[in-house]
């Protein structure tokens, strides 16, 4: 009852295990949308961002990040860690705009207007009891991993995109805001601000090869 997932760096190469339901991807099929149908009609079709929103897909990228937590902890590996964070921001921000914009409204939404990872068990049409409570504490608890060890690398650019996925999860999830609470979040964010005040800016250097490529680009 955990997200996991597997990337062996071909174009069809992402598996997820989603409880006992087996997910792979591939470019070249088409993948149902979450959500029902209308009776009568054909099922729909996932669009490019649905795909890269769905289980198999977020599994892929918090996969990447946990077996590679041992580098990052170590201060290696800093641009994978930047794309990987990147790539979980984007799969998070729309389920967190839409639940800010239905709270600013007092609309209430139906399982078919939510993400999968925040639709409770009740209303998710695979997987065992409590598994997405599993899959969002999981969530969590990735992100959390990283903000402890990550520096102030490319000018602080993993650590604010770590800041925004952890954003995104509280803004929501209720149930990934208690986690986040009971993981001792509130605290780590403050020492992370604490630290940063202490320290001042970041040098403004672009990090790795970007000022020989400006450079290039001038010429």
């Amino acid at each position: 009852s955990t997200l996991t997932g597997v990337y062996s760096g071909s174009s069809s190469g992402r598996l997820a295990n989603y409880g006992k339901l087996t997910l792979t991807m591939s470019t070249s099929v088409a993948v149902p949308a979450t959500g029902a149908s209308p009776p009568g009609s054909a099922p729909k079709e996932a669009t490019v961002a649905e795909v890269l929103r769905d289980q198999a897909s977020m599994a892929t990228t918090v996969g990447v990040l946990q077996q590679h937590l041992p580098q990052f902890e170590q201060h290696q590996e800093p641009q994978l860690l930047l794309t990987t964070l990147t790539a979980l921001l984007l799969q998070l921000l729309p389920a967190a705009a839409d639940a800010v914009a239905a709270a600013s409204t007092g609309a209430v939404r139906g399982p078919d207007d939510k993400a999968w990872w925040i639709q409770e068990d009740s209303e998710a049409q695979t997987g065992p009891p409590r598994l997405l409570h599993s899959v969002r504490r999981q969530l969590v608890s990735t992100v959390l991993q990283v903000l402890r060890c990550v520096n102030d690398d490319l000018c602080c650019r993993p650590k604010v995109t770590a800041l925004r996925c952890l954003q995104c999860l509280v803004l929501a999830s209720r149930d990934c805001s208690e986690v986040a609470a009971l993981s001792g979040c509130s605290e780590l964010v403050a020492s992370i601000l604490r630290r940063q005040l202490r320290t001042g800016l970041p040098s403004q250097r672009l990090p790795g090869a970007e000022e020989a490529i400006a450079a290039e680009c001038r010429c």
